[in-house]
């Protein structure tokens, strides 16, 4: 009995013992390799694209008017509403007429006793030559009596003169539109004393027509004259351009060119002429592109795989051994989805377009897709 327990002990321990080596020898295994990252990878595109430039553009109106008062007086009258829509010749403001209506029959009373002294004077000279032949009175006298008719002429043409200024100036109480368009803000109201030439009344747009106003420096300028696009004004080669508000984009034609640079910005001025859109308010600023009839090859990646680190770009790479690395690159314009790619690619490259956050230099890669979908 004694022997069966000691048997028994004993191969309990060795059993233990077995047991414990064996969780030793499985702790002290290595670990396993990390899995690769599945990331989607592509080549960069080189395709021949047309080549295009960019320059800043403000919106302006192809008319506007600053609308002033010509005569002195007292505004009676408003008949518009700030930024409203008018025609041409609708009256707009009116400026207390009476004292121009009593100007203009003090002329017409002075221009009917000019006409009496011409009449007069008239018919003495015509009676002194009946006079002069009969020896009655001497040529001196003849000579007077011509003078006072030329005299009494001139006075009635100054009066006749003097009548419709007073006219005009009774017109000019009266301010019309001189274009259609749409009206700004009203700065003087009913009851204000305006003065001829320096009171402000409003601004008058054309808002049918507007063009993009644009400005370009030497080097681009003979860029443009180079590729056909400037020459023989007003003739311009036909070509691709629009004004970008970065929304939408607005096609217009080339309608306008400077005919000498500026000597203090050195930059030559040139218009886009642009179809009418509520959108183009005048003033607003935005982009001009011209697409050039003259293309290049460019290098294009998808721009979600250009990343940002401080002011630097780069872009994730696969190595041929398979692991990532970042490549510093040099971007170009946008074209749809797709970023052009200066400097820091070559077309041999493979580049990453996912799981950007998850990479470190030398992370093992896995392709999920050969190409960008």
């Amino acid at each position: 009995m004694t022997m069966n327990k000691k048997l028994m002990c004993t191969l309990l321990a060795a059993a233990a013992l077995s047991t414990l080596s064996g969780c030793r020898s499985s702790d002290s295994s290595p670990r396993g390799e990390p899995q690769p990252t599945a990331v989607r990878m592509m080549k960069p595109r080189v395709d021949s694209i047309a080549e295009r430039m960019e320059f800043p553009a403000f919106i302006r109106a192809f008319h506007e008017v600053r609308l002033n008062a010509r005569v002195d007086g007292y505004l009676k009258k408003r008949s518009v509403q700030e930024g409203s829509s008018v025609q041409q010749g609708d009256l707009l403001f009116e400026i207390d007429p009476r004292p121009f209506e009593a100007q203009a029959e003090v002329r017409r009373a002075e221009l009917r006793q000019a006409a009496a002294q011409r009449t007069y004077a008239a018919a003495k000279y015509k009676r002194a030559l009946e006079l002069v032949k009969a020896n009655a009175i001497s040529k001196e006298e003849l000579e007077t009596r011509r003078f006072e008719m030329q005299n009494a002429e001139a006075e009635e043409a100054l009066t006749k003169a003097q009548l419709e200024t007073a006219l005009l100036n009774l017109e000019f109480t009266q301010i019309r539109a001189p274009i259609s368009g749409k009206l700004g803000e009203i700065l003087l109201k009913e009851g204000n004393l305006v003065k001829a030439g320096q009171s402000e009344l409003t601004t008058l747009i054309d808002d049918q027509n507007a063009y993009a106003d644009f400005k370009i420096n030497d080097k681009a300028f003979l860029k443009l004259v180079r590729a056909g696009v400037l020459g023989n004004v007003p003739s311009f080669a036909p070509i691709q351009a629009w004004f970008d508000d970065g929304e939408r984009r607005y096609p217009g034609e080339l309608s306008f060119t400077d005919n000498a640079f500026d000597s203090q910005t050195l930059t030559y001025t040139l218009k886009l002429q642009l179809k009418a859109s509520p959108e183009l308010a005048v003033n607003r600023i935005g982009r001009v592109t011209l697409e050039l009839p003259i293309s290049r090859d460019l290098m294009l990646i998808p721009d979600k795989a250009v990343q940002t680190e401080l002011t630097d770009r780069f872009v994730w790479i696969s190595s041929q051994d398979g692991t990532a690395q970042k490549a510093k690159v040099r971007v170009g314009r946008l074209f749809g989805s797709e970023r052009e790619i200066l400097e820091g690619l070559k077309p041999e490259d493979t580049v990453v377009l996912s799981a950007q956050q998850k990479l470190r230099i030398g992370t093992k890669l896995r392709s999920i897709e050969e190409k960008a979908q």
